[in-house]
């Protein structure tokens, strides 16, 4: 073994495994001195292994007594005077997490400092000895403004009745902030005591403490009622949501009132709704979903009409969670109210509750639906139907039937939901005289068509005459193509359907899908075409040769790009040019440099050239660098050709430094 290696290992041995073996036997604490020592003068941004090596062996104390109580000794011995800040709130850390009584005398000298009281209320928040609460009653005494408000929250997190007498003492301090924390940890504590001194708060009515009462009012009552004193937690909750008190409160006191009805809240759910206090009905209609009865959601149902248009919307979705009939028969009738927002309720609705059997109803919805937005909620409930090819059935049913419209929201919804059974539809649709259909089924083909599709859709496409709809049909026909695994077969289609035809238009087309081919027939259709005497067959041979997937259009492209007639011709063919060069940067050799020459020095515009500069710079050697440290002195790329300079450089710098260093030196 290399011996550096081994005495890097040694070394991290005793480091961080020999002091755990040491520990776990009879390990003085004289033998942490050097691991604590670091700790004690830790500050942020140094470096962290000593904490991390403490924070190991806290973890192994779980299970090892003695070596919990040495490292609790040590941990101490960090929150004394000596030691930074950073090393007292890590050991507080530490200590909440494995601290005992033995650790409260010196956190409680910490309560304190305004400094370190934060810290220290940490760890005796955790610390289960008796002892924590002791000193964190004893430290309200000299503490004050927000140290002393830190105190009470940790007495109260404690819900301890032991600090209920301390926390009574502090609801009368001069200090609201104090008073306020103090009415809170009493409603946290919970208890008789904790429950009188409340009681006794709000008889007072002080406004100034008005909010913290009620809130410690509120978990008061929650208490009484988890520990089953139903009449006392519903007196109390009855208090609390009497009009007048904050909203939070009274929405709270309401839920605990319904969880406490013998009726599970049905009754009064009900009495709410009908009442005229609109500030409750949002929780009362919430708490209908989790109703019990089989009856609840058709006596609700009824209810409907007597409620405000966003009230209606909260109980159309609290009936859609039920899932149950009586809330399918709500959402049906709820289609025909006037208010728009109440009916994409409604539409929400059904689509979390039907199946194939809804689409009738949400498909003559669509016939009349009002706007964009209605129309797209019937698309979202199609697309969340349950049913699965049942489903699917209904909507290429409704899709083929005279009505509704518009045809593409049913498409559209087909595609979304991945149906299969839709296909056969969707390319029927691809020659609809409505343009918005055909484009809808073209793109619905694009995610649905699968490889038996192909031939079919490309004799669609063929037979396209709407000029918008030509670009999806090309689109679905590529996608449908691509999912063909051999390029044989997807030549042979397309060529077959291009031989076929003397349409311009579908010539066009088909000569665009040539580079999805990408074989040596379709390369030798697409160079064809690019010397085609019609201009436009021309136009899609020399693209479909400048999108090929691969260097073998380079010498036909270059053909094109010298014999090109005009700039935008030249200007495409370029790019592609470029474009093959760039896709065997992974494999640099003479060639491609060689091609990078010829581009270089054929470009006809500083945009040419910084376009192969890009291209150039992931072309990682040492004759890439070579080429982009000569554009240097072309003032018109310069900041391009030190990008590639740069990029190629930090890439081979490993394996050819002195070219590397050679061509950073001409930056200078």
């Amino acid at each position: 073994m290399n011996s550096q290696l081994f005495a890097a290992m040694k070394s991290s041995f005793i480091r961080l495994v020999l002091p755990v073996v040491l520990l776990a036997g009879s390990l003085a604490a004289a033998d942490l001195s050097v691991t604590f020592n670091a700790v004690a003068k830790y500050e942020s941004g140094v470096d962290i292994t000593p904490l991390q090596q403490v924070e190991l062996w806290v973890s192994q104390s779980a299970h090892d007594a003695s070596l919990r109580r040495h490292l609790e000794a040590e941990l101490i011995r960090m929150l004394g005077a000596e030691t930074t800040f950073e090393a007292k709130r890590f050991a507080c850390q530490q200590l909440a997490v494995m601290g005992s009584g033995t650790s409260v005398p010196a956190l409680a000298e910490l309560l304190a400092d305004t400094n370190t009281v934060g810290v220290a209320c940490l760890a005796l928040a955790n610390i289960p000895s008796k002892k924590a609460t002791e000193a964190l009653r004893d430290g309200l005494t000299e503490a004050r403004g927000m140290a002393k408000v830190q105190i009470i929250h940790t007495l109260g997190n404690r819900k301890s009745d032991a600090a209920v007498k301390a926390l009574i003492a502090q609801t009368y301090s001069a200090d609201q902030a104090v008073v306020d924390a103090a009415i809170v940890g009493l409603g946290k504590i919970g208890g008789k005591k904790a429950a009188k001194a409340i009681a006794v708060l709000r008889e007072e009515e002080r406004p100034a403490c008005a909010n913290a009462v009620l809130e410690a009012s509120l978990r008061i009552a929650e208490k009484l009622a988890a520990k089953g004193s139903r009449k006392k937690a519903t007196a109390l909750y009855g208090e609390l949501v009497a009009s007048g008190h904050p909203l939070a409160v009274r929405r709270g006191a309401l839920g605990g009132l319904l969880r406490m009805d013998p009726d599970g809240g049905e009754g009064r759910t009900l009495d709410v709704l009908r009442g005229s206090d609109a500030a409750l009905k949002p929780g009362a209609i919430a708490h209908i979903a989790t109703l019990k009865s089989p009856e609840t959601s058709a006596k609700f149902g009824r209810e409907l009409a007597r409620l405000q248009p966003h009230e209606q919307v909260l109980l159309l979705d609290a009936l859609a969670v039920r899932g149950d009939a009586g809330a399918l028969t709500t959402a049906t009738e709820s289609l025909k109210a006037t208010n728009g927002t109440v009916r994409i309720a409604a539409i929400a609705a059904l689509g979390r509750l039907g199946d194939a059997r809804t689409v009738p109803t949400l498909a003559e919805v669509l016939g009349t639906a009002k706007d964009a937005p209605e129309r797209a909620a019937i698309e979202q409930s199609l697309v969340r139907l349950r049913g699965g090819a049942e489903t699917d059935r209904a909507i290429v049913t409704q899709f083929r039937s005279q009505t509704p419209e518009p045809k593409n929201v049913l498409i559209s919804a087909l595609a979304k939901r991945g149906s299969r059974e839709a296909v056969p539809a969707m390319l029927e649709a691809t020659l609809s005289p409505d343009a918005v259909v055909a484009k809808a089924a073209c793109q619905g083909l694009a995610r649905l068509a699968g490889p038996a599709d192909v031939a079919p859709l490309l004799q669609k496409l063929v037979r396209v005459e709407q000029s918008e709809v030509r670009s999806a049909a090309e689109d679905a026909a590529g996608q449908a193509l691509s999912r063909l695994p051999e390029a044989e077969q997807r030549s042979a289609l397309v060529l077959d359907v291009l031989q076929a035809t003397n349409l311009l238009e579908p010539r066009c087309s088909l000569v665009g899908l040539l580079p999805i081919c990408g074989d040596a027939r379709a390369l030798s259709a697409a160079k064809t075409a690019a010397t085609d005497s019609e201009p436009r067959i021309a136009d899609a041979g020399l693209r479909a040769l400048a999108d090929w997937p691969d260097a073998s259009a380079w010498e036909p492209l270059l053909g094109a790009y010298q014999q090109a007639s005009n700039d935008a011709q030249r200007a495409l063919a370029f790019r592609g040019l470029t474009r093959l060069a760039s896709e065997d940067n992974a494999r640099v050799d003479a060639k491609l440099i060689e091609r990078y020459r010829m581009l270089l020095a054929s470009a006809k515009t500083d945009d040419d050239r910084k376009l192969v500069l890009g291209a150039l710079s992931g072309a990682a050697s040492p004759e890439a660098l070579t080429l982009a440290a000569e554009q240097l002195a072309n003032t018109g790329v310069r900041a391009e050709a030190e990008l590639a300079v740069k990029k190629i450089a930090e890439a081979i710098k490993d394996k050819h430094p002195q070219a590397a260093q050679d061509a950073l030196d001409k930056l200078k």
